[in-house]
């Protein structure tokens, strides 16, 4: 998993003339999304300790980490601030050293902090969508990943098993934490979940129930994973961030971009995604791309 930061354009994507899709908004009050029993305890304003362990059970997660041979972890959360909401595990049973999040771990001169299994920072916002066919952008209330990291900080690490922007190697836990994530959004009744992928193995891992808002950011995605018909996903990482990879039409380096993916979880947005509009527009895109990998860097 990887870090998740404002879109970012390097360049123009498309000639198409394409809406504005960025844009988020909080929700209205902090006691919207932190109500009741202790602002600093609760995820969303919902789930504590009890419930975060419930559903780690329930979802894999923790049988996952127990088949690397880690049978107890430590479990904290951070809900004081509405905009980072945070969760972090760590393997063990004592307090974490160095650490003071959700009320656990010592301060400084407690012990050296160590890295956690796993760091999640979410929040609910009103995220702005200009539907196809709509006068006004539509508001879509998801949940945001604004961070997601999980890793095996006991593993040994390098170039031949690190992606980029990984410390450790992962934790191979993600598909599970997905699940766990989307039975949240259904729980809430959100419209969707929302991330900012920074790396190219992030999109494509999640491409599988996440699709670029923008049309023309999907289309350039399948194209670029016609390559791993041919290459490995980790192969394929490193000649995208050491810029290796060139788009045939243009003979220009790629470079990757950050944009917003959503998971949908409602009708209007399940719409636009299976449309005519964003079909073609990203099939299209698709067709007239094409990349291959050179020794060659820019």
């Amino acid at each position: 998993m990887g870090r998740f930061r404002p879109i970012q354009w390097i360049r123009t994507l498309s000639p198409f003339s394409l809406p504005d899709l960025s844009g988020d908004e909080l929700l209205a009050g902090v006691g919207e999304l932190v109500p009741g029993r202790g602002s600093g305890r609760l995820l969303l304003g919902h789930y504590g300790e009890k419930e975060v362990r419930e559903a780690l059970e329930q979802f894999g997660v923790a049988e996952q980490v127990r088949r690397r041979g880690i049978h107890d972890y430590v479990l904290t959360i951070d809900a004081s601030d509405p905009e980072h909401q945070r969760l972090l595990f760590f393997p063990g049973t004592e307090p974490v050293p160095g650490r003071n999040v959700g009320g656990v771990g010592g301060g400084p001169g407690h012990g050296k902090p160590r890295d956690p299994m796993a760091e999640m920072i979410l929040r609910e916002a009103f995220h702005r969508v200009s539907i196809p066919g709509k006068r006004e952008p539509r508001r879509f209330h998801v949940l945001v990943i604004q961070w997601l990291c999980l890793q095996d900080p006991r593993l040994p690490t390098g170039p031949e098993v690190l992606l980029p922007g990984q410390k450790y190697p992962g934790l191979g836990a993600g598909k599970q934490v997905m699940e766990m994530l989307g039975a949240m959004m259904r729980r809430r009744r959100l419209d969707g979940i929302l991330n900012r992928p920074e790396f190219v193995h992030n999109a494509i891992l999640y491409s599988s129930r996440f699709r670029y808002v923008n049309p023309v950011a999907q289309g350039r995605l399948l194209a670029l994973q016609v390559l791993l018909e041919r290459m490995s996903l980790h192969e394929l990482a490193w000649a995208v961030e050491r810029g290796q990879v060139v788009e045939d039409g243009t003979r220009a380096h790629f470079r990757w971009y950050q944009a917003e993916q959503i998971w949908p979880n409602c009708d209007e947005l399940t719409r636009y995604f299976d449309g005519d509009y964003y079909r073609t527009v990203a099939e299209e895109t698709r067709q007239r791309t094409t990349y291959r990998v050179s020794a060659d860097k820019p």
